[in-house]
Formats: C-alpha cells, sequence, structure tokens
C-alpha cells in the first residue's frame, strides 16, 4: 500500500450523509488498502492540522467536511500497534 503515496490524488464531489465507513471501501478499490489499515483525516481549506475521523458509523457532514476539503489516507503502523498492546498488557500484569 505504500505506492498509494505514489499515486495521483483523486477529486471526488461527495454528499456529506457518506458515512466513513463507506468512504473506506471506496478508498481501498481506489488505492488498495484494506479498510483496517485505515486512518481517515480531513483538512478543510485554511486549516493548518488535519481532523482524525475516527467513527466508521459517522458521516462526513458529522466531521464537518465541506467542499473542497482534502481527506488524507494514512496506514496503521501494525507492528506499532502491536507493540504498543504488549506494552499495555505488562503494566497491567505489574
Amino acid at each position: 500500500a505504500a505506492e498509494s503515496c505514489t499515486m495521483n490524488p483523486l477529486q471526488k464531489r461527495l454528499p456529506g450523509s457518506l458515512k466513513i465507513g463507506r468512504l473506506k471501501m471506496m478508498c481501498t478499490r481506489a488505492f488498495g488498502l484494506e479498510v483496517e489499515l485505515q486512518i481517515l483525516h480531513f483538512r478543510g481549506e485554511g486549516d493548518a492540522f488535519p481532523s482524525e475521523m475516527d467513527d466508521d458509523e459517522n458521516t462526513l457532514a458529522f466531521y464537518g467536511v465541506s467542499d473542497g476539503a482534502e481527506i488524507l489516507m494514512n496506514e496503521v503502523d501494525v507492528k506499532a500497534k502491536k507493540d504498543e498492546a504488549e506494552k499495555q498488557r505488562e503494566a497491567q500484569n505489574q
């Protein structure tokens, strides 16, 4: 999926009623990264930093995504996530 970084961005008009989970499925088809490995953020015009869209059941409108916004897709670092879970288990066992 690292090759998705070199792909040209897509420009699409998306309805505000589109759920994040459905958007992730669209991203899977476009970029080849499985839904479970995606983290989506958006950045509106004039926003310095992107905001995470972390609930697949919420809509674009819920997050305030408007015309001209940029949606960014990142890949979950599976190894880092596994290491973090292991650290949390160790901390609970102490």
